[in-house]
């Protein structure tokens, strides 16, 4: 028998909200200036505005509330904002796909003069999804589309994960890690 969409999403979110505590109490202990905040419908557009508002440069490369309806509203997904008191240095989309047996980072921005915060948001990103993936029995946490080749060399060697790649040009398509539930 298939699981009823209200129990699939209340487990999402016991799942979101496990990797939260998970991820803020490890920032705590290491940079205790930051926190993760789970973004929502109500807070969506101002989070998106502040992240904005704060930055130097015009270097925005994703609708993030745009993303945020079309895939956080309606999937099994979110969106966290990294937070310096309420000013976010960094955001990240991403997914979670128990059919195929994978959550996955699908974007991660920040803020390019965000001080002190250089490599937190990765880790951070990598942290939550191996916490959602943990909670909900899944075996595999991916990087969806590096945005470069150096990027994808970047999260092979910082986090130890494997490309796949596709194409004639051999461009890597995604990263992946085997994580232990």
């Amino acid at each position: 028998m298939a699981e009823a969409p209200g129990a699939k999403r209340s487990a999402v979110a016991e799942a979101l909200a496990a990797a939260s505590a998970v991820v803020n109490e490890w920032l705590a202990a290491t940079h205790p200036k930051l926190a993760l905040d789970l973004v929502d419908a109500q807070t969506v557009k101002l989070i998106v505005e502040r992240f904005r508002r704060g930055a130097r440069t015009k270097v925005h490369w994703w609708d993030w509330q745009k993303k945020f309806h079309k895939k956080v509203k309606w999937k099994s997904a979110w969106l966290f904002a990294l937070q310096r008191g309420d000013q976010p240095v960094a955001l990240c989309l991403g997914s979670i796909s128990i059919q195929a047996g994978h959550v996955a980072i699908e974007y991660l921005e920040r803020r390019v003069y965000a001080r002190g915060v250089k490599g937190v948001p990765l880790v951070a990103a990598y942290q939550f999804a191996t916490a959602v993936a943990n909670a909900m029995g899944i075996s595999e946490v991916r990087i969806n589309d590096p945005l470069n080749p150096a990027l994808a060399r970047y999260y092979e060697r910082a986090l130890g994960m494997t490309p796949v790649r596709q194409g004639q040009a051999n461009e890597v398509k995604y990263l992946f890690k085997k994580v232990v539930p």
